[in-house]
């Protein structure tokens, strides 16, 4: 069956097209009352699928548990149709890789950045969900600051793993090094996802540099990000923060601290031999090399990681197979992260809050 602007499907109203990736199509739609969605229509391939239809239904039981004005939530499931469906609330903006097109973030936009994904992620890690596909085709960018989207591959507590045996859930420069060595999706892992995104929106590049999935997977193991052009302590922060190694990463609140330095920025030097001990709550810690030192020691609390289990499905995500293609259309409205005649604004965005979980109808399939 196939599916035209103009057409009604479940009680909405087709609009057009806003996207297309592995799993399905998202339209612009409006319900009976004119309100307007977006509706992710799956693929024709996986609407016969009984699992395909069953992971649409969890997708809306995993996002609405984040209590976040940081995702968008669902509000609307069918999977017990010809043509299973998920409406979501509709955020108007560019995706933070369409406005990466257009070069890499001014300094304090990249902090203001990090720093409103970072609450993000910690209200998503707090429901016990993890999303596993943190980058920039998965952040909308909207007028009141950035929004996670996208958690069709994303996995809450009692769910079992949807990665066949040697496939890989993610986007190639995305996925962290865990994910390539086969160990299970956590907080950590989307952690070093959201370090790779703030790489790209800082250099305006891929983190890995372009190239097939065996190429980048290599370089991402090897610890080789592109910081070419970034201040040195910039530079040298970011590439902390994707270390191949969990253990000798810096927590994500010292990565966006540091990012608010302008003396970061600007390349000047701290004192080499300082050692810095940061406040926290945890009574362990973990020594990492000082950001902008040469032998300075930072002491920093350790980053706790979720254990999320282990299992095997059939509905696997891989490298790429999953992106989303922006299509081209109307101009997006101006966001705080859209460039400006002002050079160097300043962003400032209020953290996410944290709404009372919207009522969603979902119909069984």
């Amino acid at each position: 069956m196939r599916v035209e602007s103009g057409q009604w499907l479940g009680g909405y109203h087709l609009i057009r097209r806003l996207g297309t990736g592995g799993a399905g199509t998202v339209w612009l739609a409006e319900d009976g009352a004119g309100l307007r969605v977006a509706l992710k229509l799956l693929h024709p391939a996986l609407a016969a699928s009984e699992a395909a239809r069953t992971r649409l239904a969890r997708e809306a039981t995993t996002v609405n548990a984040v209590r976040s004005s940081g995702v968008a939530h669902v509000v609307d499931v069918e999977t017990d149709d010809v043509q299973p469906f998920v409406v979501s609330e509709l955020i108007e903006g560019p995706t933070l890789a369409t406005r990466l097109r257009s070069g890499a973030l001014a300094p304090r936009e990249l902090a203001a950045l990090a720093d409103a994904l970072r609450h993000i992620l910690d209200a998503v890690h707090a429901a016990h969900v993890v999303h596993r596909d943190v980058k920039p085709s998965n952040v909308i960018l909207s007028a009141t600051g950035p929004v996670l989207i996208d958690f069709g591959i994303a996995m809450g507590p009692e769910d079992e793993h949807l990665t066949g045996t040697g496939m890989v859930s993610g986007t190639a420069g995305f996925a962290a090094p865990e994910l390539l060595r086969g160990a299970p999706a956590s907080d950590t892992t989307d952690w070093w996802g959201w370090a790779a995104t703030v790489l790209n929106a800082a250099t305006g590049r891929p983190p890995y540099g372009p190239g097939e999935a065996v190429a980048v997977g290599a370089r991402v193991l090897a610890d080789a990000p592109d910081v070419e052009g970034l201040a040195p302590r910039v530079a040298q922060l970011l590439t902390s923060a994707l270390r191949a190694d969990p253990t000798a990463r810096p927590t994500p609140a010292l990565v966006c601290a540091s990012l608010t330095d302008q003396g970061l920025w600007d390349g000047a030097s701290g004192d080499p031999g300082r050692t810095s001990v940061l406040s926290t709550t945890d009574e362990g810690g973990r020594a990492h090399p000082a950001v902008g030192g040469s032998g300075g020691t930072q002491i920093l609390a350790v980053t706790p990681t979720v254990d999320e289990g282990s299992g095997e499905g059939e509905e696997a995500r891989t490298w790429g197979q999953g992106a989303t293609e922006v299509l081209d259309g109307a101009s997006p409205a101006p966001t705080a992260l859209m460039p400006t005649a002002t050079p160097e604004p300043s962003t400032r965005w209020a953290t996410p809050s944290s709404p009372a979980s919207p009522q969603v109808r979902v119909v069984p399939g």
